[in-house]
């Protein structure tokens, strides 16, 4: 049972996690406060059900939720109302349950609450009883799937006991603005909502006090009113800062505001606020500014899990996950498509993130079946509005979304919800993620403050068109590129996602596939597999283009959902993978984000078997030149031209590989990489070796299969055992592999291409942790014969590791070791398959049991073929213009044609997917009244003029092969539609 202390003071926020029952199934008396939960689980929150059960292609949620199951499940918590309590008014804070949650009383239905990312507070006050009271919570994720990725399901986020008088702030009580700003001076304006739920008026005096980034006091303003019984009487007050500190990425300063109610000149409620000083336009000539800075979104969209902790993601992990992306070089966040959880916009403002805050994916017209637009109409007012005002005062929210790839979007109902932002928080623009093209798509982002463009339906490709028709439009590449990848994993063929479909063409690396030793579900970390465009031709837009804000790419880590078939649980479109391990294409951007040197080199220079072929070569660097070392011999400098990297063509020897990369003819960064031998060892490395006592901390355990000298392997693929001593909770493993449905708690995980790891929490007791991993490593498939070495390492992370002499026993027959078994002393020598198992023991205690089986023989190549680039050749004209004003979508004979800004011309027959049926031209002189001249050469060699109407381009004529006009309209819906 827990007791909630109470200390000195006004008010108090105590967590309300510990201590709870669950029960995953449906017991609905399980809300009477007498129901016995004796028997049931005893957790702690944050709480998701749905990652700590195993992966099944039977699973309602399919591959919108990784083949996760739902349900339906319980919570329960008994507390005290102590003595110091009974006189206060209560409130019971959740940050976020999914789904559909229902919260009881002592038996008293509180309230339902559908959408499950958002937070929410009950008054507990009118139904709590001395001494023993009962808080029950039915969670129902039962519809599956409710969303097109991974959701979790439970109370994934914290809650909380807030302690006040009758007189208070109220919850989300204040809104801070900054309404004038320059270098010297900051006008602030704070609106603190007072709420009186005593039975008489009070008279009262509110202290507004503001503290610098120092702590120091700034400001302070003081107001007296009178608030009526059952009253909420909003308190404007403004005061001017000087010299403030501007928060910014680069220095992300952050304010406090302490909000005192005093009565008769007593204390009776505090509340602080923590908010910064900025200000920021978006304009289509000069793009984004802030503090009157020019400056490039640099920006990523984010889910909100966190791959082996499924969607309760301790606050350490989103800590260590953002700084990774800062290092990245970058600037911005998408929450999509969902608010997240309070703690991360924290985060982004210390450190130094902005944020798109997204409301939803979908309104009323359903994406999938059991998804938000079920409770859009009832509920969406409500839901957008505690969205706002929870997270208004955050100083790297840039921007508002109402919403992300809007099924039938009709203009009236994006204006009604912009409309109804502006109402409520007028000092940030509102923008939507829109996907497709057409009339339909371009009015609603004609309506916006800012106009979304998704990649992935197409809408990169209309960017110079748009701007021509709507100069003063501000654009943002909401969602784009989609490209995708897998770590340690190349192809030198280009992948599509979408077969014949609008694009912008990526080579083959070359005329046949050299790697082909893994699974088709895998992309190559080469910028040759995605969806419309390459990241490269992606970023070139926004830097081509000032119109063009910036982009947030699809996505910035590998998250769970939203994949293939079974068993594919991720679709690897992040640049970090679900182990937090970084990708090729997180150097990338960290090439085109960053003015530290650094360069990046690709692929590994471990390739067994490809002796004497020729392999493509990377190199990502923000230096202006690079220079390509092999096994000592320079292959020669290269500058870095437009195309973002510089490749060398290179026949494979084993030895060594380096990149040198100079600036101002200098070296300034080196990246080397040199052949490994066979796997012989796993190796531990850890984030931390000092967690904290705070039952907070977070420390993660990485592995590696590394060869006798400590060189990665990179094609590593041993089974690795973890175990941990010590006062640390162990959260789950995982590798990155997206077809690896190992379950997430399990402390047992292959490496994938070399790496994996384990994550760990602290407790609130003191004393050494230790975490010891084991392996049986070696090639698991050998052509003659190979070694087999049976590996254990340590690590500390706290205190210093113990003093253990391992005894290892071993069989190589599959039959169970014992310790009259053979004493492991060093490497097998195998030529045959076989089965090798071995204890580990410590002082006749078994530490680990471990089983590998070894197979002689080839591994099967897996090509996918069927992806790839198009076969057919359409003659393009050389050296002829495509107007933007004629690129886009057009509607002449019940057919629509996608004449995109590249040349190709496709044809949509009544369905989703396109035909590429020619190519095209079109010269408009600028400044002429003629309308112009073009043609089109479709893929049989016949060639039709094409002309516009007018000038205004709204209008376009095709002659047919007998001279019969065709009249094209611009396409008014969806471009699949």
């Amino acid at each position: 049972m827990h007791t909630p202390s109470i200390r000195t003071g006004p008010r108090r926020r105590l967590s309300f996690d510990e201590d709870w029952s669950f029960r995953l199934t449906d017991i609905p008396e399980a809300s009477a406060p007498q129901f016995d939960d004796s028997s049931w689980r005893m957790l702690d929150l944050p709480h998701d059900w749905s990652i700590e059960c195993d992966y099944h292609p039977d699973n309602p949620t399919g591959k919108f939720g990784a083949y996760l199951p739902g349900g339906i499940g319980w919570y329960r918590k008994t507390f005290l109302l102590t003595p110091g309590l009974q006189d206060k008014r209560l409130y019971l804070e959740f940050e976020g349950v999914y789904m559909n949650s229902d919260v009881y009383i002592n038996g008293h239905h509180l309230g339902r609450r559908p959408y499950g990312y958002l937070g929410f507070e009950y008054d507990l006050t009118p139904y709590l009883v001395p001494d023993r009271n009962v808080i029950s919570v039915r969670v129902d994720n039962s519809l599956s799937p409710s969303s097109r990725w991974y959701t979790g399901a439970g109370i994934y986020r914290h809650t909380w006991l807030t302690v006040t008088e009758d007189v208070h702030v109220a919850h989300w009580g204040t809104y801070i603005t900054t309404p004038q700003v320059d270098e010297r001076h900051a006008a602030v304006s704070v609106r603190t909502e007072i709420v009186n739920r005593s039975d008489r008026a009070r008279t009262l005096t509110l202290v507004s006090r503001f503290l610098n980034p120092e702590g120091l006091g700034v400001a302070e303003a003081s107001s007296e009113f009178t608030v009526e019984a059952g009253a909420v009487l909003p308190v404007q007050q403004s005061v001017t800062v000087t010299n403030p500190a501007l928060w910014s990425p680069e220095h992300p300063d952050l304010y406090s505001l302490q909000s005192e109610i005093r009565e008769n000149g007593h204390r009776i409620d505090d509340y602080i606020t923590t908010f910064g000083i900025r200000y920021f336009e978006f304009s289509a000539e000069a793009g984004f500014k802030l503090n009157g800075v020019s400056m490039l979104l640099q920006g990523v969209c984010l889910h909100d899990d966190g791959g082996p902790v499924g969607a309760a993601v301790p606050e350490k992990l989103w800590e260590k996950r953002l700084r990774m992306l800062k290092e990245m070089g970058c600037n911005a966040v998408r929450t999509s498509h969902n608010p997240f959880e309070p703690a991360f916009y924290d985060l982004c403002d210390a450190i130094g993130l902005m944020v798109i805050d997204e409301a939803f994916d979908g309104w009323n017209t359903p994406k999938i079946p059991y998804d938000y637009s079920l409770y859009f109409d009832e509920w969406w007012e409500k839901d957008l509005g505690d969205m706002i005002r929870r997270d208004r005062n955050h100083p790297s929210i840039m921007m508002w979304s109402i919403g992300n790839e809007i099924r039938e979007q009709k203009v009236e109902t994006t204006v009604m919800l912009q409309d109804f932002v502006h109402r409520l928080e007028p000092t940030r623009p509102v923008t939507c993620g829109i996907n497709f093209v057409g009339e339909a798509m371009d009015e609603n982002r004609g309506v916006l403050d800012i106009a979304g463009y998704n990649d992935g339906g197409g809408a990169c490709f209309v960017y110079e068109s748009d701007h021509l028709n709507y100069p003063d439009r501000v654009m943002l590449a909401t969602e784009a590129p989609h490209t995708l990848h897998t770590r340690g994993f190349y192809r030198t063929q280009t992948w599509w996602r979408d077969k014949d479909q609008p694009r912008i063409e990526i080579p083959n690396l070359t005329e046949e596939e050299l790697f082909t030793n893994a699974s088709i579900h895998y992309s190559s970390s080469y910028d040759n597999c995605g969806v419309r465009a390459s990241a490269r031709h992606s970023w070139d837009f926004v830097k081509k283009y000032p119109y063009l804000v910036g982009e947030f790419r699809w996505t910035g880590f590998d998250y769970l959902g939203e994949t293939r078939q079974y068993p594919a649980r991720s679709n690897s479109a992040g640049v970090i993978d679900l182990a937090n391990f970084p990708k090729d294409h997180y150097y990338f951007y960290q090439s085109q984000f960053t003015t530290k040197p650094m360069v990046h080199l690709l692929p590994h220079w471990t390739h067994p078997g490809m002796e004497g072929k020729v392999i493509p070569v990377w190199v990502y660097t923000n230096c202006e030149e690079a220079e390509l070392i092999v096994n000592g011999c320079s292959l020669g400098r290269k500058p870095m031209g437009e195309d973002m990297y510089i490749s060398w063509d290179v026949g494979y020897v084993p030895g060594s590989i380096e990149a040198i990369a100079y600036r101002d003819g200098h070296a300034a960064a080196r990246k080397r990489f040199e052949t490994a031998d066979r796997p012989a060892a796993i190796k531990l490395s850890t984030d931390t070796t000092d967690l904290n006592t705070d039952g907070r901390d977070l420390a993660q355990v990485s592995f590696e299969i590394v060869d006798s000298k400590g060189r990665l392997v990179p094609y590593g693929d041993n089974t690795v055992h973890l175990a941990s001593t010590g006062p640390v909770e162990f959260l789950g493993s995982e590798n990155g592999d997206i077809i690896d449905v190992t379950p997430a708690k399990s402390p047992s995980r292959a490496a994938f291409f070399g790496l994996g790891m384990g994550l760990y929490r602290s407790t609130l007791e003191s004393g050494d942790i230790e975490i010891t991993a084991a392996a049986i490593v070696g090639e698991r498939i050998f052509l003659n014969e190979t070694t087999v070495s049976i590996s254990v390492d340590s690590i500390a992370l706290r205190g210093a590791l113990s003093a253990k002499s391992y005894d290892i026993y071993y069989t190589t027959d599959g039959t169970k070791p014992t310790a009259a078994s053979a004493v492991y002393e060093g490497s097998l020598h195998i030529d045959e398959s076989c089965t090798v198992r071995a204890v580990v023991v410590d002082r006749d205690r078994v530490v680990f049991e471990l089983e590998t089986t070894f197979v002689k023989g080839e591994q099967a190549a897996a090509v996918d073929t069927s992806h790839g680039n198009r076969r057919e050749y359409i003659p393009p004209f050389r050296d002829r213009p495509q107007s933007p004003k004629v690129c886009g979508v057009w509607l002449g004979n019940g057919t629509r044609f996608l004449l995109m800004n590249n040349g190709d011309v496709f044809l949509f027959h009544g369905s989703p997917k396109a035909e590429l049926a020619g190519t095209w031209w079109y010269e408009l002189s600028e400044g002429s009244e003629d309308a112009g001249r073009g043609e089109i050469r479709w893929a049989d060699g016949t060639v039709q003029p094409l002309a516009l109407e007018s000038g205004e381009g709204r209008r376009l004529l095709m002659l047919s092969q007998d001279n019969e006009p065709i009249h094209l309209a611009r396409w008014k819906g969806d471009i699949t539609r």
